[in-house]
């Protein structure tokens, strides 16, 4: 088998290959990257390993804001737009 990364966030659909992937797939199984997203925060492998904890901190966002959670390091691109990256996000996890 080949190794496959996950860079979207499965919270808000936020990618940024730039970064670290979020989830790893290799013959062992699949391993969370423990990378937080810059765009709401979450954390793989402790806000997302379920459907039940990804939806929960996909609402605490979207009640938040959502804002743009890295704002101590990064600025959101220009283009940034939440609702339009949660297309992004695979049906599996919505």
């Amino acid at each position: 088998m080949t190794e496959q990364a996950e860079y979207f966030c499965r919270v808000c659909g936020y990618i940024d290959k730039r970064m670290h992937p979020r989830w790893i797939t290799h013959d062992n199984g699949i391993e969370a990257t423990y990378d937080v997203c810059d765009s709401c925060g979450a954390d793989s492998g402790a806000d997302d390993d379920t459907l039940e904890a990804v939806r929960s901190r996909r609402q605490k966002w979207l009640t938040s804001g959502p804002a743009w959670s890295n704002t101590g390091f990064s600025n959101p691109p220009d283009d940034w737009n939440p609702v339009e990256q949660m297309k992004h996000i695979p049906p599996e996890w919505r």
